[in-house]
């Protein structure tokens, strides 16, 4: 049995914004590996000063933290961290 996390985490994928409204970039592959580290316990911090995540303007950082789904992971972090 699938939890309610799970069917909204799949849910948000289906509904995220493949490019950035900004600049254009397709960010749609990055934003899956993005939910796929932060389920693994990853900090934001660590996985956006990754490789494949440095070469990402601003604006596209911007959009893959701020979905509804980023945003509700990155209020579940511990603070501190």
């Amino acid at each position: 049995m699938r939890t309610i996390t799970a069917i909204l985490t799949r849910l948000n994928m289906l509904l995220c914004i493949p490019r950035c409204e900004t600049c254009g970039e397709v960010i749609d592959p990055l934003y899956r590996e993005y939910i796929k580290r932060i389920d693994k316990g990853q900090t934001p911090k660590k996985i956006m000063n990754s490789i494949e995540f440095r070469k990402l303007e601003m604006c596209c950082k911007m959009r893959i933290q701020t979905t509804q789904e980023g945003i509700d992971m990155l209020l579940r972090q511990p603070s501190g961290k």
